[in-house]
């Protein structure tokens, strides 16, 4: 009944897969290479704007969600996936928690590596990038989860149904004032669940080791 209801669980199931495929690997890019200069690079300032950014993992996403939108709309951005995926590239999160991974990395490596007369991109791209599996894998897990299961940020910035994603589709299963089919919804909820599942399947191994590496307990 879920894949042959009018509410075209197909088309959110694909937005919600390049939304979160585009914010998954932006993530992992601008992530490795802000974490690898504040971990590894001497900068003047360093530390200061390592605080600032952990600083606004205080900052709830409701506070700058009016600022945001308005930027969006005067670029003609909004009810377009680029309003979900563009604002969501960085995450400071991800940078602190590769930081920690790539501060536990054997000084020694990176100063052979100096010797032997490799810069900072070389060193980010053959020494770092290479042993930070277990930690990107945490990240690509974290990201992927977050980024599949939103509901706030593509509830205020689409309108179409055709650009919608997931949660959202399962939300119009629910139907005016819940009148919808409680068991369609469960179905569409086990059907949304397979692919953070199967993620996390497939990488738990990297994940654990990675959060464990990082010193995040929980």
């Amino acid at each position: 009944t879920v894949l042959t209801h009018r509410i075209p669980f197909y088309m959110f199931g694909l937005n919600s897969a390049k939304i979160t495929f585009w914010v998954t690997v932006g993530r992992l890019v601008t992530g490795s290479m802000a974490a690898f200069a504040f971990a590894r690079l001497r900068f003047p300032g360093r530390n200061i704007l390592f605080g600032l950014l952990l600083a606004s993992l205080m900052v709830p996403i409701q506070v700058t969600i009016i600022p945001i939108f308005l930027l969006l709309s005067k670029i003609k951005l909004v009810d377009n996936h680029l309003s979900l995926i563009l604002p969501s590239l960085t995450s400071a999160f991800g940078v602190f928690l590769l930081r920690q991974f790539f501060m536990t990395m054997p000084q020694e490596l990176f100063d052979a590596a100096k010797i032997d007369g490799a810069g900072p991109w070389r060193m980010y791209w053959n020494i770092a990038l290479p042993q930070a599996g277990p930690g990107l894998a945490a990240l690509t897990i974290i990201t992927f989860n977050q980024t599949w299961n939103d509901y706030f940020t593509p509830l205020i910035y689409l309108n179409t149904i055709e650009r919608m994603t997931l949660p959202l589709g399962i939300a119009a299963l629910r139907g005016r004032l819940d009148s919808g089919n409680p068991s369609v919804v469960m179905a569409a909820v086990a059907l949304a669940i397979l692919p953070v599942l199967i993620l996390f399947l497939f990488a738990q191994r990297y994940f654990i080791e990675g959060v464990t590496m990082t010193g995040i307990k929980g």
